[in-house]
């Protein structure tokens, strides 16, 4: 409910103004925290319907890893997952960013446990 009153507040954009459609996929991974920590399923469910609410955006989910279909219609990936960033995870990040596309990583995901130089060229910081 707050958020739809957030929502009602924000100014309504130009009805001439042609918006840009967003296919937005969120990967999540297996919860691997105690109760009410790093809940990366209960994060990918409540953001998939918040970001459904966007003109203009389709949201689509992907558990543990996306499949290759799912790298191919979605503009940007945003990641909140525990995973090793392997070597085959990274060429796919670079892939998906080759095509003018983007990744986010949310708080657990910045962190690999190989590949820690390739992992920050594609990411900023490792």
């Amino acid at each position: 409910m707050e958020v739809e009153a957030v929502l009602a507040q924000a100014p309504q954009p130009d009805a001439s103004a042609r918006l840009r459609s967003l296919r937005v996929l969120l990967v999540a991974g297996p919860k691997d925290h105690g109760p009410g920590e790093h809940d990366y399923p209960a994060w990918q469910k409540q953001w998939s319907a918040l970001l459904a609410k966007a003109p203009g955006v389709k949201v689509s989910t992907a558990f543990p890893w996306p499949k290759a279909e799912q790298w191919e219609g979605a503009d940007l990936v945003v990641f909140y997952l525990k995973t090793p960033w392997n070597a085959a995870q990274l060429a796919e990040i670079q892939r998906h960013q080759a095509r003018g596309n983007g990744v986010v990583t949310i708080h657990w995901a910045i962190g690999c446990d190989q590949e820690w130089e390739n992992h920050a060229r594609h990411f900023g910081l490792s």
